[in-house]
């Protein structure tokens, strides 16, 4: 799945990396460690995003109760990604090799910049999210195909935790997700935490792209298994 792929981007949800009492979610972290270095001597860069989860959001509902505009509250909830972005970078054995940059400037110059090994950030443009990141590097770098890391194993025909019947999508186009999850495409949300697997912003964009998007994790992650098994076992999203 990886072999013809130069530029691997992946996308680590923050659901993932934190617990709901906001304690490092350990399990994640050593299936990281497991893959993190094998892939990097694999692939000419790695480009790995962090998404905010259970960490920003709970800044995000703190700084709320300041009474500061919406603005500065999201604002607030994607400097959370900082910090997540400079754990994971712990979990490669060469530190120095790893890049971080900080803002949205940095980030399209940091990946323009071809003698940069392993680049790791997360979604620092307001009101959008870090699935939007994933396919915005991908275009930078030129790739097709991007990777999400989630904390549900694959896409499902109804929501599985309410319905029992709910039936894995191992495959779905671009336009059948839309119709699923009835999105306007001409006014896509960003709403962190919503009941989609994917941010509708970043639908609208991987359906313009035609971007290949492998979803995949929740239960199956676990220490011995590889990020190529998690997504074997998830949902592509493609255009047809």
């Amino acid at each position: 799945m990886f072999t013809s792929i130069n530029n691997l981007i992946i996308k680590v949800g923050g659901s993932l990396l934190y617990n709901e009492d906001l304690t490092l979610n350990l399990n994640t972290i050593s299936f990281l460690q497991n893959n993190l270095d094998r892939l990097a001597s694999k692939h000419k860069r790695i480009v790995l995003v962090c998404g905010g989860g259970y960490l920003s959001r709970f800044y995000q509902s703190q700084f709320a109760k300041l009474g500061i505009s919406d603005e500065k509250v999201h604002f607030g909830g994607l400097m959370t990604n900082m910090y997540s972005s400079a754990l994971v970078s712990l979990l490669f054995s060469s530190v120095t090799e790893v890049s971080l940059p900080n803002n949205s400037r940095d980030i399209d110059k940091v990946l323009r910049d071809s003698s940069q090994k392993i680049v790791i950030t997360g979604g620092y443009k307001v009101r959008e999210s870090s699935d939007g990141m994933l396919l915005h590097a991908a275009e930078i770098l030129g790739e097709s195909t991007v990777f999400k890391l989630s904390k549900i194993d694959m896409i499902y025909d109804k929501n599985p935790e309410l319905n029992v019947d709910a039936l894995g999508i191992s495959r779905i186009t671009w336009m059948q997700l839309v119709s699923q999850f009835d999105i306007d495409l001409s006014n896509p949300k960003h709403n962190p935490g919503a009941h989609t697997p994917i941010d509708q912003k970043a639908i609208r964009l991987g359906s313009q792209m035609g971007a290949d998007f492998y979803l995949g994790g929740g239960r199956n992650i676990v220490k011995d298994t590889t990020l190529e098994e998690i997504f074997q076992s998830g949902t592509l999203v493609t255009k047809d």
